[in-house]
């Protein structure tokens, strides 16, 4: 018997009740307000496996407080794009949080991109600040953004800190509006025609 012919009752079961999944949760809040209220909860619960090793929530906070003091330092703030080039892995998870901690959003840039393409999504978001690894470096085209590479701040996992950096905050009692950067489509680099 095919889903279609299933009848009415079943497959408004299925789609409907079953797929009724919605949860309350705090729509004032922002994603790193979320995530560290999930800290303090369960702070030694696993938050990241990966390849050679796993972190935990208090693990992956530490190190993500501690990045978002660079970008701070950086000058990154409220809704300012920063570029993220790097592979997946868990130093992408630590960036990308360390970057909406600043307050930050942030410009995906596949390393595994083309040259003309980097070099355009590089240009059109003209993020301040790029996020990167050293080895990653010969593949970018030059820029004018200030280049923090991940190996340069600290090779050992550092001490948890006491709490997150202080980040600027765009208005009392809100949070910001940007999370992520979109990229072009286009396999030369450039945005598709109209």
């Amino acid at each position: 018997m095919s889903f279609e012919e299933s009848g009415e009752a079943w497959r408004s079961q299925v789609l409907e009740e079953w797929n009724d999944t919605g949860a309350p949760y705090p729509r004032d809040a922002s994603i790193p307000e979320l995530f560290e209220e999930h800290v303090r909860r369960a702070p030694g619960a696993l938050a990241l496996r990966f390849p050679g090793g796993q972190m935990t929530y208090a693990e992956l906070d530490a190190r993500a407080d501690d990045l978002a003091g660079v970008l701070l330092e950086a000058g990154v703030g409220p809704d300012q794009l920063v570029g993220l080039c790097l592979e997946r892995s868990a130093e992408a998870i630590v960036a990308i949080l360390a970057i909406l901690k600043a307050g930050g959003a942030f410009a995906p840039l596949d390393p595994a991109y083309p040259p003309d393409r980097l070099a355009f999504m590089l240009e059109d978001t003209a993020a301040p600040v790029l996020v990167t690894r050293r080895e990653l470096l010969a593949r970018l085209p030059e820029t004018s953004a200030r280049v923090i590479c991940l190996e340069d701040l600290n090779p050992h996992p550092p001490a948890p800190s006491p709490g997150p950096p202080e980040s600027p905050a765009p208005g009392e009692g809100e949070t910001c509006g940007v999370s992520g950067g979109v990229g072009v489509s286009g396999v030369r680099g450039r945005p598709s025609p109209g």
